[in-house]
């Protein structure tokens, strides 16, 4: 009991200066502080917009059958009919929703008093931000239809659910200690992170004013983890956008950019302008989205649906951002992309309220193929993406290659891999083909693999791929990845290095120096996965995937000894899939500890022909005739970096020269918020008083009054 009240006294005293510019009690305070949006809700609701339509049905469904404990409507919240009931005026919605929501918090306390974990604090209390902020806006919405039994009670459960997420070491329901393993609770990176801050969140904006407790959570979710830990990490390792955590578990974003404009709405504060990070993403995901715009590329782990499909939740992320910018280039182009998309509107009932709280009908649409709105290469350095692509249109070649940092425990051990699409996957990552969507080894992924010992040498948590060279030009684009960090300095690993040239609008040239060392004897082996096996011709193997094809050509080694593994029949997880491996086939390759692979890739017939010349000046020499009537010599260094690039047609020089040493940025990256909604008061920090003596001053009193209450109960 001690434990518990010193730690609540130290989570009191921080920032305890901080003045909240809140609607009153029971106004409702949650987003409907802004008027004007909430009349553009009520406005949308009476017409009705088809977003609006589309919400309220999905709601009546979940009236209708019960609410959320019959479990009959997929996700149905009680907050859903809230929401309702503040847009239409009907008293009947909030009936309903508290009814509901009390319903869920009964349940809660009965597995608590039976001495059961309750639903909030399952999987590490992934789900908190969902079932508190759940109850918490009916609380808020609804209050007048509650009673103050009620609401006491809701009270005592989300500030003992909140609590035990931040005291995770001496969490507690009833008089049990509950103790957990405090995942990811300063980790800012990862989706759980952003489930905790959404729960301490609303319960602050929700019961301020009649919570003890509520200007703590403000001030834990304000000035602790979003002031002391988010904002700084992003505006350091995630200032280009994105997520650590790839494409699938960083859809999680789409919850911290809907708290920022929930945020906004509720006090005022624009906290998404606070880190470049917000607006930047916005194009991250853009570049993630193939040019057919019904996949994303598969980056990181894919837990519920292997294929990276594009689905509701990349359509909210995507319309959350464009309502936090809504005259910025980005969300001009992004309401282009999202009516071209395979999800125009939302498929499923439980999403539809983003359609509807998000509608960006007044966003005016822009043309894809204006590159100052929206480039044709992006490399997010904080998540370590370069995607290309031809053009913005649906027939336009797209090739991916991740070489940065590798952290969290949803990313792969992918860096130096590639990924090559038209018209659907040519290179393909071979997770889309696994029935978890979570297979993170090297061999699922288009890269360099080191065996030793008859086992993978498994690329290293916490280290960082180099993306030391890159340039783009509507000629071609150039990259040099330096993978060897990517190994934690394992002493078997001296070099792996891939440099990428994409020759637009349909070829591909990579070269990779692999150096290890002779104690260790590995292997270097070159991987490729396709969606069924390649036909073979020579050096050449030749892939189609219905619609496209691509060729690739091996130039070195002179020699190549080329096994195709059947997916399905090495890997119980794996639907389908052929793995292609690549060694040095040469009577030398035993002895040596240098593996150089040159790889052409031709993507529907680009390259007529593709050969090697000898070796000149330590350099590589690719020679190429291209379908087009372009004659492409390309150079590399073999034992260094670099290399250069001529290109010539009907005895033209079109283009003569060497690969960058330097990094262009790509992509119209912001380095600073656009701010693009009117500003309001925000919250105030009473600057003219030393924190210092205030906390001090602050915490003397509680003390006492603690001492107090506990000489009376004694």
């Amino acid at each position: 009991m001690l434990t518990m009240v010193w730690l609540v006294v130290d989570m009191l005293v921080v920032h305890a200066a901080t003045v909240w510019n809140l609607a009153p009690l029971g106004s409702p305070r949650i987003i409907f502080r802004d008027t004007v949006y909430a009349s553009k809700l009520r406005a949308d609701m009476s017409k009705p917009t088809r977003a609006a339509s589309a919400f309220k049905s999905f709601v009546d469904s979940g009236v209708t059958t019960g609410g959320s404990q019959t479990g009959t409507i997929y996700e149905f919240r009680a907050w859903h009919a809230a929401l309702m009931s503040r847009v239409t005026g009907q008293s009947s919605y909030c009936t309903f929703a508290v009814n509901d929501a009390d319903a869920f918090v009964k349940s809660e306390e009965a597995l608590i008093a039976n001495g059961e974990k309750p639903v909030v604090a399952y999987d590490s209390y992934l789900e908190v931000g969902t079932h508190v902020g759940n109850v918490m806006m009916v609380y808020d919405w609804c209050r007048a239809q509650t009673s103050s039994s009620q609401r006491s009670r809701w009270v005592a459960y989300v500030n003992q659910a909140v609590s035990n997420v931040w005291n995770c070491t001496t969490a507690k329901w009833g008089n049990r200690l509950e103790p957990w393993s405090c995942w990811s609770v300063n980790d800012p990176a990862n989706n759980y992170y952003y489930s905790f801050i959404r729960a301490t969140m609303m319960v602050g904006l929700a019961t301020f004013g009649e919570n003890p407790l509520a200007d703590m959570w403000l001030q834990q979710f304000r000035n602790v983890k979003l002031g002391k830990e988010l904002i700084p990490y992003f505006n350091k390792e995630l200032v280009s956008g994105g997520s650590l955590e790839g494409t699938g578990y960083g859809t999680s974003h789409k919850e911290l950019f809907t708290l920022y404009d929930w945020w906004q709405r509720s006090t005022g504060e624009n906290i998404a302008n606070l880190m470049p990070h917000t607006y930047n993403s916005l194009q991250w995901i853009l570049h993630q989205m193939v040019p057919t715009l019904d996949y994303l590329a598969p980056i990181g782990d894919h837990a519920r649906e292997s294929t990276a499909a594009f689905y509701d939740y990349h359509r909210h992320y995507i319309l959350v951002l464009c309502s936090l910018y809504p005259t910025s280039p980005l969300a001009r182009v992004a309401k282009t992309i999202l009516s071209k998309s395979s999800v125009p509107q939302m498929t499923g009932g439980f999403n539809t309220y983003a359609d509807f709280m998000f509608d960006i009908n007044h966003v005016v649409a822009a043309p894809l193929n204006d590159t100052q709105l929206l480039t044709t290469s992006f490399r997010g350095d904080s998540t370590g993406i370069l995607a290309t692509r031809s053009s913005w249109e649906s027939d336009a070649v797209y090739a991916q290659l991740m070489c940065g940092p590798y952290t969290q425990s949803h990313a792969h051990r992918d860096q130096g891999s590639l990924l090559l699409y038209k018209k659907g996957w040519l290179a393909i990552d071979e997770n889309i083909n696994t029935h978890s969507g979570i297979q993170q080894g090297e061999a699922f992924h288009n890269m360099i693999r080191i065996d030793v010992a008859g086992q993978t040498l498994p690329q290293r948590l916490d280290t960082s791929c180099q993306m030391s060279a890159l340039s783009d030009s509507s000629v071609y684009t150039y990259a040099l990845a330096k993978v060897t960090p990517s190994y934690g300095g394992h002493p078997a690993v001296k070099k792996v290095e891939r440099e990428f040239l994409f020759i637009k609008p349909s070829t591909f040239v990579v070269m990779d120096r692999v150096v290890t060392t002779t104690a260790f004897n590995a292997k270097r082996v070159y991987m490729m996965n396709f969606a069924s096996a390649p036909t073979s011709s020579g050096s050449s193997i030749t892939v189609n995937n219905g619609k496209s094809s691509m060729t690739m050509t091996t130039l070195s080694p002179w020699s190549q000894a080329r096994n195709n593994f059947d997916w399905a029949s090495i890997e119980s997880d794996a639907n389908s899939g052929v793995r292609v491996d690549i060694v040095d086939g040469s009577s030398q390759a035993s002895t040596s500890n240098t593996t150089h692979f040159l790889n052409v890739m031709s993507v529907d017939g680009s390259v007529v022909v593709a050969t090697r010349e000898s070796d000149s000046n330590g350099m590589m020499v690719a020679c190429l005739s291209l379908a087009d009537g372009r004659s492409v010599l390309v150079r590399f260094s073999k034992d260094g970096t670099g290399g250069s690039l001529r290109i010539v047609k009907s005895g033209v020089v079109q283009l003569d020269e060497n690969f960058t040493n330097g990094k262009q940025a790509l992509g119209v990256v912001q380095s600073s918020g656009i701010a693009v909604r009117r500003k309001e008061k925000q919250h105030v920090v009473n600057d003219s008083v030393s924190d210092k003596y205030v906390h001090g001053w602050v915490k003397q009193v509680l003390i006492m009054m603690l001492v107090v209450v506990l000489l009376v109960k004694l």
